[in-house]
């Protein structure tokens, strides 16, 4: 069993049917456990190591603990898990089996654990108050002291200031004071300038997008931003596209001052980003000292013991032997209390929980638009860790961006029609709108807190924050 099987469960998921450990959703006692837990041993004797257990009391969740653990973070709260006075079902209220107190037991989606929605007149995740911005379309810009700025047409998330102005589609995108003219004699689809015609600046190689033409900024997206047939080239010489962080970073043999400035999987040593276990060379040098090129793979050096050297227990770090580097975290059951491991650093990251099959594509949905209006314009920003035990079916991107486009209305959404226009800016739906979502590989089912959520920031004046669904270990932030 590896030891991310050991991860000790968190109380409860922040689904939009959260499992409650007391007085709402499945009984924690008969709950199903994830199925990547080993099997009880021949004489049907609890197998200790078949038990998610925080606290390492004994009580937690599998089939190998003495029974349910209603508060797994305090070894000495393990008894009662039914002692918790729940009006309104959200696992939060009064008593020791509650997952922590609730601001107003009346009401299911207002807990500690809830997504505040401004101006809505609650304190809908019990911090003191409504934020005090009313932002109707969920772009950031509305009334308060709370918001980046006033909004000139707080129904439409794309009139904003700062916004692209569109010439010609009679809507005054950028807040300040009316729509432009186009240019005469161009025939130009998303009012960028570029298109085909006389009047035009120049050709657009995609004229269905006003952030791609000639004079736009080269991006790591995926796509040819500034039509030159090239895609997510960098500036820089040996210099890579980094996409989990949308920016150019050293690659092989660039150059670096720390391991961060290297595109993921590379480690700075002497100044320059050189191969770890698994990345591609074509010379010995391309490798990390404690690594050899074999067979055009930078692999191990077995004549040296890395994490001897690195002797990273005398700094109460772990040897990521792999990467040749001490970390904080190389399994969640490395960090203290409530925290998990991502990008190998112990992080405060939400649980994301699928509360069953049927529910998994409008969760994940929900996920996402929490994702984008949680972010920050500056940082990368950690949104969730996934718990997906109770799917049966691989969950994949295009499931849920065909429900967000075609068939979510704002009643699948906590937030409602803020939430739902948060969800679509992060998918694409629309004619002029980006595909700000980064995720690649399907979730996968009975996987538990193996992929992650996070933002981030704009790559430009124009763009919106991006949102990445990846394996938690490619976490950037701390790298």
């Amino acid at each position: 069993m590896s030891r991310m099987m050991l991860v000790l469960m968190m109380a409860c998921g922040l689904s939009l049917s959260a499992l409650a450990c007391a007085g709402g959703g499945a009984d924690p006692a008969t709950a199903p456990a994830p199925a990547n837990n080993t099997p009880n041993n021949a004489n049907n004797a609890p197998d200790p190591s078949d038990c998610f257990d925080r606290d390492g009391d004994g009580f937690g969740r599998g089939a190998g603990c003495q029974g349910p653990d209603c508060d797994d973070t305090n070894r000495n709260a393990n008894v009662d898990c039914g002692a918790c006075t729940d009006g309104d079902g959200d696992s939060y209220g009064s008593g020791a089996g509650c997952r922590g107190p609730d601001c107003d037991d009346a009401d299911r989606n207002v807990n500690p654990a809830a997504v505040e929605v401004p101006g809505n007149g609650k304190d809908d995740d019990c911090v003191g108050g409504d934020l005090a911005c009313v932002d109707a379309d969920g772009d950031g810009f509305g009334t308060g002291a709370q918001c980046r700025g006033p909004d000139c047409n707080d129904a439409d998330r794309n009139i904003r200031p700062g916004a692209r102005e569109l010439c010609g589609n009679g809507k005054d995108d950028d807040c300040e004071g009316g729509d432009e003219v186009c240019a005469e004699d161009c025939v130009d689809a998303d009012s960028d300038n570029f298109g085909t015609g006389a009047g035009c600046a120049g050709p657009d190689c995609d004229d269905n997008n006003p952030n791609v033409n000639p004079m736009a900024d080269e991006i790591c997206n995926s796509r040819d931003d500034n039509c030159n047939n090239t895609t997510d080239e960098c500036p820089g010489e040996l210099q890579a596209c980094d996409r989990n962080r949308q920016v150019c970073l050293a690659g092989l043999q660039g150059m670096c001052r720390a391991t961060p400035d290297c595109v993921s999987g590379l480690i700075c040593e002497g100044n320059a980003c050189l191969g770890s276990e698994g990345v591609a060379c074509q010379a010995p040098g391309d490798c990390a000292g404690s690594f050899i090129c074999n067979n055009n793979v930078c692999a191990a050096d077995p004549n040296r013991d890395i994490c001897a050297e690195l002797d990273c227990e005398a700094a109460d770090m772990f040897c990521l032997e792999e990467r040749a580097e001490c970390v904080e975290c190389v399994e969640h059951i490395d960090c203290p209390g409530i925290l998990l491991c991502a990008g190998f650093t112990c992080q405060d990251i939400p649980d994301r929980t699928y509360s069953d099959e049927a529910s998994a594509v409008r969760e994940m949905a929900q996920f996402l638009a929490d994702c984008f209006n949680g972010g920050n314009e500056d940082e990368i920003v950690p949104c969730g860790i996934i718990d997906a035990s109770f799917i049966d079916n691989p969950l994949a991107k295009d499931e849920v961006v065909d429900f967000i486009c075609d068939d979510a209305t704002d009643a699948d959404f906590i937030g409602g029609e803020r939430d739902l226009s948060a969800a679509q800016a992060v998918v694409g739906c629309g004619f002029f709108n980006d595909d700000d979502l980064t995720w690649e590989n399907a979730i996968q089912p009975e996987s538990f807190y193996e992929e992650c959520m996070w933002t981030v920031p704009p790559a430009g004046l124009f763009d919106e924050i991006s949102v990445v669904v990846d394996s938690c270990q490619q976490f950037p932030a701390m790298r």
